[in-house]
């Protein structure tokens, strides 16, 4: 079960790229929109923190999760599975999307 667990939220990393953040930009905006209801300017502050998030752990990604083989979940090392546990985390489910700026700053504590 954790091995399938895993394989999806690998899955579903991997995934991240220009088509991602497309689709994910309105979901980020309506979630910034939430938080800051009749504030513009921290809604504009909110969704610029997000997308520089995104990029970041992009590259956490594509750095320790490139090479992963989910067809062998024992092996992977210890940066792939923070990704993976802080992507887990902080899946925001009312917007569909991930908060971006607690994945980030889990990472960079926990790497």
């Amino acid at each position: 079960m954790r091995k399938l667990i895993y394989l999806t939220i690998i899955v579903g990393i991997l995934t991240l790229g220009s088509t991602a953040i497309a689709g994910d930009r309105s979901k980020i905006w309506d979630q910034c929109y939430m938080k800051f209801t009749g504030n513009s300017k921290m809604v504009g502050v909110c969704f610029n923190q997000q997308i520089r998030s995104y990029n970041r752990v992009k590259r956490y990604v594509n750095k320790h999760l490139s090479n992963v083989d989910p067809s062998n979940l024992n092996g992977i090392s210890r940066e792939a599975r923070i990704v993976i546990n802080c992507s887990n985390r902080w899946k925001d489910i009312t917007f569909d999307t991930y908060k971006w700026d607690l994945i980030d700053y889990c990472i960079r504590g926990s790497l």
